[in-house]
Order: structure tokens, then sequence, then C-alpha cells
């Protein structure tokens, strides 16, 4: 018995004029329907892309008019004009970022603050959208919210002939730990800064702020390194005088200066921070290279400063308290002592020991001192340390 339908051998059903006699509908007939449906999809193929592309066009044109008005600082228009682009087009991310920046020019961060996440949603590695947050975040005092966005933008991906806002971004993060950090967290920005292909005068900066910030060392291993690069640059010998003075290296900071005063001899500055250098050398008891009788004597005339400025401090009316006026008996006697030879060394370290706690009660007693114990107050800093 046949499997399937019993065909004349050799014809082909499909070419029968009937192809069913159940369905009862022609070949030819089957075509047509075939035919029309796909003229009506191409016309209406092409009916939607003249629409989408009529629609595209005028969400364009409402960006171009958002970008006119906000250059005429029409900010309230140009938003109006960048929202209507972005009604007609709501994926795209030109409009959304350019609603969401008028909203921040219009002092409105909170709105903004949603088009920018609905952005970093879709790209988080976007630049922009992050360093916005970050401003938002610093502008309500949030340190580890700025710090996470400030970093996001700056390690982001930023549009093609934009990269030097990479380094504004971490500048500006810098400039807000100064206000609201710690010193350890301004440090390690500027550390990153010094990775970045900043230019000659941005490294200065950097170095300078280290400097400032408590880190003299890496600072002056870039005052070197742009000394490599210009021995005569005097800005660069100062700031590695700077760096050396703070740490304690005194005669490489005499040097540094003094190669600073030769190619900028009519800076002022830089001849003021070559005397106060002077001054330190020429009273540290410590500086290498010094015999014992050197020693013993700017041991003492350490001493006589102490004196004279805590003096000074009493006469603007301060009053010394009781336990310490023994201190102050006790050092006046030392700083007109005449030891033997022999007694020196004792001597020495008890003038230094003198030296250190009057100033501490100079300090506690009176508000800074004037720039003529400037070099006083350096040599006992690095002395107490």
């Amino acid at each position: 018995m046949p499997d399937g339908p019993d065909f004349p051998t050799g014809r082909d059903p499909l070419a029968s004029e009937e192809l069913s006699p159940a369905l009862g509908i022609s070949r030819r007939t089957l075509v047509f329907v075939f035919l029309a449906a796909a003229a009506l999809f191409a016309v209406t193929s092409i009916a939607a892309g003249r629409y989408h592309r009529a629609q595209a066009a005028r969400a364009e044109e409402f960006f171009a008019r958002g970008g006119r008005l906000a250059a005429q600082n029409k900010g309230r228009e140009a938003l109006q004009a960048y929202q209507n682009a972005l009604a007609i087009e709501r994926n795209n991310t030109r409009y959304r970022l350019a609603v969401a920046l008028e909203l921040m020019n219009l002092g409105r961060p909170r709105e903004a603050a949603i088009y920018f996440h609905e952005l970093l949603r879709a790209d988080p590695a976007s630049a922009i959208p992050n360093l916005m947050l970050a401003r938002i975040a610093a502008s309500d005092g949030d340190i580890d919210g700025a710090m996470k966005f400030y970093h996001r933008a700056v390690f982001g991906y930023w549009p093609p002939g934009s990269e030097q806002k990479r380094t504004e971004a971490q500048w500006e993060l810098v400039d807000f730990l100064q206000k609201n950090g710690t010193r350890k967290q301004v440090l390690a920005e500027l550390l990153q800064l010094d990775q970045m292909p900043i230019d000659v005068d941005e490294r200065k900066r950097v170095a300078g702020l280290l400097v400032e910030y408590g880190a003299p060392g890496q600072a002056a291993d870039i005052f070197r390194d742009l000394l490599s690069l210009d021995s005569r640059d005097a800005q660069a010998w100062a700031g590695l005088g700077e760096a050396n003075l703070m740490q304690g290296l005194y005669l490489e900071a005499r040097t540094a200066f003094r190669r600073a005063a030769r190619w900028s001899p009519d800076d002022r500055s830089i001849r003021q921070k070559l005397e106060l250098t002077e001054a330190v050398i020429g009273l540290d008891p410590t500086i290498r290279g010094l015999g014992q009788d050197q020693r013993f004597a700017r041991s003492q005339k350490l001493l006589r400063l102490a004196i004279s400025a805590l003096d000074e401090c009493v006469e603007e009316g301060a009053s010394v308290p009781e336990p310490e006026r023994k201190l102050v008996e006790t050092a006046r006697k030392a700083a007109a002592a005449h030891p033997r030879r022999s007694a020196y060394t004792t001597a020495i370290d008890d003038n230094i020991s003198l030296a250190e706690r009057l100033w501490q009660l100079r300090t506690s007693l009176c508000a800074s001192p004037d720039s003529r114990y400037e070099a006083l107050a350096r040599v006992l800093t690095r002395l107490s340390e």
C-alpha cells in the first residue's frame, strides 16, 4: 500500500493549476498574494525610512537650535530645544548629554545627575558624565563620592581632541582635596599627576606642592629631572633649593640657590632664600665639616637667639609661667658660660636642648615670630625631629 498521496508518476503537484482541492487556491493567485505583500512591505519600509529620517532631521534641527541659544546665553530656551531633540530620539546620547550639561549650567544639578547616571548606565567609562557627577559630589562635600567619580573621569574615555581634559580633571581633584582632603590624599594625587603627560610648568607646580605638603624628596627628584633638560632653569634650581632646605640639606640648598641666582639675578625671592640658607648654615651646630670649637660657638649662638626671641615675646605682654622661669635662668647662664674644651660635647647637647625648650615655650606663649627668627625656627625644627 503506498505511503503518500497517489500522484501519477513524474507529475509535480505544484505544477498543477490547483494546489489542493482542500485549499482551493491556484498557484497564480498565491504568487500574486506574495508579490502584493512584498510590494506593501517595500512601500511601508520606504515610508517608515522617510519618516525616521524626517524625525532625525527634525531632532538635529532642535539640537542645533539649542547650541545657538546656549551660545547666546539663553539657557532656558536652549534646554527646551535640547529636550525637544531628546523627546524625538530618546536613545541619542549626544542629546541626553546636552540636556544634562544645560541643566548644570542653569544650576539644577539634581536633575542633571539623573541624566548623567543614565548615560553611565549605557557607558560607565564615559569621562564627561563622571566628571560632572564628581563636581556635584564635591559641591555636596562628599569626599569619597567626588574622588570616585574624579578617578573614573581621569581614567575614562575622553572624546578625540580633548585629552587635555584628563589632566585638568586630575588638577581639579587636587584642588578639591587641598581644601577638603588629607595630606596623604593630596600627595597621592600629586604623584599621579607627575605620571601624566603634563608640561614643564605643570611639573614645577606639582613639585612645589610636594614640598608644601611635606614630600621634599619626591619634589627634589622632579626638579633634578627638569634641570637635566634645562640646566639654566632658575625656577627649577630655586625649587630644588627649597626641597633641599626642607630636608636639612643646607649645603646642597645653598648651591641650588646660588645657581638660581646666577640665572635669575634680579629675582628678589631667590636672593632672600639664599640669604636665609646662609643664615641657617651659619647657625646650625650640627652642620658637617665643623670643628668642636665651632660647634660649641654655634650652640651658644643658637641658645642666645632663642632667649632673645622669648624676651621679645615677654616684652609684647606675655608672661612666663612660674615653672618655666627656672628654665629661662638656666638658659641665660649656659649662654654666657665658658666651659673647658673637654666639656664641649656635653655643653653643646645641653645648649641645643635648652634652645629647643625655650622655642617651644615661646611658641606656646606668642604668635609666630617674624622673618628675623626664620633661620632659628628652621634649625630648631630640624634638630627636634
